[in-house]
């Protein structure tokens, strides 16, 4: 395992070319968008014109799956070359394992200038992540999300609901007063969660880096992240209807009771939580089209590199029962947007039907480093002239999952199934189903036999899998992770 691992990092060096020839490499994570309330991919509100523009300069991949459905394992994918089960980083305790090299460790061995520029906390050296960037920015801790730190009146409210039944009364009017704090404090601000303070790092960065050097950078924006509490005015550009700030806020403060809620209330609370949603991501498009004239003016220019765009993963709002993230793995979680825009706009305006994965982001970077991968052969460069049909894993191991269910699940064409641990298998057909209303598993022969072909794929990960390591998370960092529902 750990040789084949090095074996891969010293092909990819071994056939490097001169740093002159290499274009510069910029990948984006959009942290929980979902591919379905973009623009680009069809979504009736406009709101990510600068993708779209991106988008017309470059690849989009219109079915491009995640290997997850949370931060951690997708991103450890993505650093590795490899599926969760085969990298082993699969609950928040687990850190990347030293054996395995990541992107960052093989690009800088090939002349490459690293940087990571992290708001989730996820990415960071207690997980591994960051192993091999020679420059890191773990702005999660110099920036302070709205709403995502626990503020000490939670605290209080909660410490008092745990005293019993008599308090409630005094529990119901703090609860109101914070949210009427909320109100007057987020409904005109215009503070985000670290975004705009992101891209002047960015910019600081390349005016002070190495110029004789090809770079590779990778940025993540938690923007769209739960609690969706986007900055003014991008908080009322979505809403569907007059609402006020007090019902608005409410919605974004007590989630977990939405899904109770009678029909009528349910649908309009839903309405207004994917408006703030959708606020979220158009805040975070601006942020990228503003990324995007920091590289053309201070970073080399746009069509002297490769510039990738994509998310972690999705998020429910109210399909299959479920809001967020980290449960299940249907296509509103699964399903993200990808833009590859390519040096000289080579390719401009190719949009790809194939399913691809977006583990592939791996040995497509070495494509364009003009490298070989000679990793494990779980995922194919994007940039191969005809894409073809293959299957896409994605897995999910809990224990945030629905129940504590572990599951996984095999795209092979327009069929997906979704292999559960309690057995209650799932088949879809996303051409004539693509909302998975309609399992089809026990009235279609084709689901044993996809699910035949998952059981041995797992096997031979499981046969190639890397000891993952312990995540060694201080006081702050278990603190935003709590607060951003990861932990405890």
């Amino acid at each position: 395992m750990p040789e084949a691992g090095a074996a891969s990092a010293a092909t990819a060096a071994s056939a490097s070319p001169k740093s002159t020839e290499r274009p510069n490499i910029v990948c984006v994570v959009l942290d929980s968008v979902r591919a379905s309330n973009v623009s680009t991919y069809g979504y009736a509100k406009p709101t990510t014109p600068a993708m779209d523009r991106l988008a017309a300069e470059g690849m989009t991949f219109e079915q491009a799956t995640s290997v997850g459905c949370w931060t951690l394992p997708v991103h450890a994918t993505l650093f590795t070359g490899r599926y969760p089960r085969a990298h082993g980083v699969t609950v928040s305790a687990h850190a990347l394992g030293d054996t395995l090299p990541t992107l960052a460790e093989t690009l800088t061995g090939l002349g490459y200038e690293t940087a990571c520029f992290s708001n989730n906390a996820y990415i960071s050296g207690a997980s591994g992540l960051t192993r091999g960037f020679q420059h890191v920015d773990d702005l999660w801790r110099i920036t302070n999300p709205r709403g995502v730190g626990v503020p000490k009146l939670t605290s209080r409210i909660k410490a008092l609901e745990g005293r019993g039944p008599w308090l409630r009364p005094i529990v119901g009017i703090l609860r109101r007063a914070k949210r009427a704090r909320m109100m007057f404090k987020a409904w005109r601000s215009r503070k985000d969660s670290g975004a705009r303070y992101t891209n002047e790092r960015i910019r600081d960065w390349l005016l002070s880096r190495d110029r004789t050097r090809p770079y590779f950078a990778f940025v993540n924006y938690m923007e769209a992240h739960e609690p969706y509490l986007p900055p003014y005015p991008y908080n009322r550009r979505f809403l569907p209807g007059r609402y006020s700030p007090w019902r608005v806020l409410g919605v974004a403060g007590r989630r977990d009771e939405i899904l109770a809620a009678e029909p009528r209330r349910r649908r309009v609370d839903l309405a207004i939580l994917e408006g703030l949603y959708d606020g979220t991501i158009s805040y975070a498009d601006e942020m990228l089209g503003q990324l995007a004239d920091i590289l053309a003016r201070d970073g080399g220019g746009l069509d002297r590199m490769a510039l990738i765009v994509t998310s972690d993963h999705g998020d429910a709002f109210g399909e299959h029962g479920h809001l967020g993230h980290r449960l299940t793995l249907y296509e509103e979680l699964l399903r993200v947007p990808l833009i590859v825009r390519l040096p000289d706009q080579a390719r401009a305006g190719e949009r790809i039907t194939a399913p691809v994965s977006i583990g592939d982001l791996h040995p497509t970077i070495f494509d364009l480093t003009g490298s070989a991968w000679a990793g494990l052969n779980d995922f194919v460069s994007l940039l191969d002239a005809t894409p073809h049909e293959r299957p896409v894993m994605a897995e999910n191991t809990g224990p945030k999952s629905i129940g504590g269910l572990v599951s996984r699940s095999r795209r092979e064409g327009s069929l997906k199934l979704i292999w559960r641990d309690d057995g209650r298998h799932e088949l879809y057909d996303l051409e004539h189903d693509p909302k998975e209303r309609a399992n089809i598993f026990a009235s279609d022969a084709r689901g044993n036999d996809i699910l035949a072909r998952l059981d041995a794929w797992a096997d031979g990960q499981d046969d190639d899998a890397a000891q993952a390591g312990s995540a060694s998370y201080d006081d702050e960092t278990m603190e935003r992770l709590r607060g951003l529902g990861y932990v405890g």
